[in-house]
């Protein structure tokens, strides 16, 4: 081969340029080749890493209202909450004028109207299908943003607060101090007519 290319080159270095040129662009041609095939499947390796890493956050998501939902659940039944108290009887749900004085001195209004779009985000990810579905997932908006900074206001006013004057089911009255879940569920309802009142649709019909 080395004959041949010194042969070339000495009787017909045109015809030896030319092949040269050809063999280093067939060589250039072939790496870029591979180059490209190797491009190629990193960027599936890269595509697939994506979707494993969304289909992990959509499951820690789910996960974290699955704990909501029980922590939900379990201060249901917490016979030192107030919340009974703050809210009127019927269907559907709505505060008292106790619940509304707990409500405006926490600033309720001004604090779900600043953080309106991601509360109704919170709202959003449950996919509520009925009004009830958004009264839940209103109070548990409350519980997942727990450790978000607009919350702090919040905590500072159940620590602060002052026992409130309620009366018990027999009738008699003693003071009761509000806890962080009483706030949230005052909260809650607001926030559950402020995005039916953008969703109409979940209304029932009657």
């Amino acid at each position: 081969m080395d004959a041949v290319a010194n042969w070339l080159s000495t009787n017909y270095p045109d015809l030896f340029v030319v092949f040269l040129l050809l063999g280093v662009g067939v060589f250039i041609g072939i790496m870029l080749y591979k180059f490209y095939g190797r491009l190629k499947s990193n960027e599936a390796g890269i595509e697939g890493v994506k979707e494993d890493v969304t289909v992990i956050k959509e499951d820690v998501a789910a996960i974290k209202d699955d704990i909501t939902d029980m922590k939900l659940a379990l201060t249901a039944f917490n016979p030192t909450l107030l919340f009974p108290l703050l809210s009127r009887r019927h269907s559907p749900l709505s505060l008292n004028d106790l619940g509304l004085r707990v409500f405006n001195n926490m600033r309720g209004r001004e604090l779900l109207d600043s953080n309106k779009d991601y509360l109704f985000s919170l709202i959003d990810r449950r996919n509520p299908q009925t009004a009830l579905d958004v009264e839940m997932a209103a109070k548990a908006a409350f519980l997942t943003a727990i450790n978000e900074p607009f919350i702090n206001s919040i905590k500072d006013y159940v620590y602060c607060a002052p026992p409130l004057p309620v009366r018990g089911e027999s009738g008699e009255d003693h003071q009761a101090n509000i806890t962080l879940y009483d706030a949230f569920s005052v909260l809650g309802l607001p926030l559950r007519d402020m995005y039916l009142a953008e969703h109409p649709e979940l209304l029932p019909d009657n």
